[in-house]
């Protein structure tokens, strides 16, 4: 599903992150991505997770810490 891709690249993660921030496989995001089949609750888990994290372009360079 290209939704799932673009946020993903938007927020400036890489699958496994995805993965591994959602709590399913590489290869569900992967899938998830490309064929656009998935449940309904695992498309629910990715789009929550992207919707929690931050853009890239509006992350600081430096935080400071």
């Amino acid at each position: 599903m290209k939704e799932i891709k673009e946020l993903r690249k938007q927020k400036g993660i890489t699958q496994e992150k995805l993965a591994y921030l959602s709590g399913v496989t590489t290869v569900t995001v992967n899938r998830a991505e490309n064929s656009g089949k998935m449940r309904q609750s695992t498309y629910q888990k990715l789009v929550n997770t992207l919707n929690s994290l931050q853009d890239a372009v509006s992350m600081p360079i430096n935080s400071g810490l």
